[in-house]
């Protein structure tokens, strides 16, 4: 077999522990850069070199950051500690079993992470989508107009129309078997 192909269950451990191990730099340099302290004039710089003039260098918003390195952890988790892995080399025939119990905390942490932007208040997912959430931030403005800014939260900044609803008692659910079922 040509060199660099996975020939072996030992030689994908290897490739998926390396991958792994590469992609667990990302967090680490992310958190870094996160809680890296205010430098004075590092911020005015990082936004000349980007030509972006809202760029953060540092103190991200977590609605932004916490969510896709959530699944980045759990994909390097997968990768690192695979059930399937261990299984394809005790038990074959339950090597299938093994890479669904893999899948399921990155899908866990996928659902958790839509359902955050569906439900978090500054971002309001399906009403996004739907254009709902321009409509209903023109109707506030048409409303507010002639009106002193501030008297009023619910005037300024619309409630969101499509949320989880009754599903999210399930999704919770859900998320926390994938996760318990994993962690067995």
């Amino acid at each position: 077999m040509p060199k660099g192909i996975v020939n072996s269950p030992a030689s994908f451990a290897s490739h998926a522990q390396r991958l792994a191990a590469f992609l667990s730099v990302i967090p680490v340099i992310v958190g870094l850069v996160n809680t890296m302290p205010e430098i004075a004039g590092h911020q005015d710089w990082a936004r000349e070199v980007t030509g972006r003039p809202f760029l953060l260098v540092s103190n991200f918003p977590p609605k932004c950051c916490y969510p896709p390195i959530f699944v980045l952890m759990m994909v390097i988790v997968a990768l690192d500690a695979s059930v399937y892995r261990a299984w394809a080399e005790e038990r074959p025939s339950l090597a299938w079993l093994g890479l669904l119990l893999d899948i399921g905390p990155i899908a866990a942490a996928m659902l958790a992470t839509v359902d955050f932007r569906v439900e978090i208040d500054s971002i309001f997912l399906i009403d996004q989508i739907t254009g709902e959430r321009a409509r209903l931030i023109l109707d506030a403005a048409e409303r507010s107009e002639g009106v002193f800014y501030g008297i009023s939260f619910e005037a300024e900044v619309p409630a969101c129309l499509a949320r989880s609803g009754v599903w999210i008692i399930p999704l919770l659910f859900t998320i926390i078997t994938l996760f318990f079922l994993y962690n067995v």
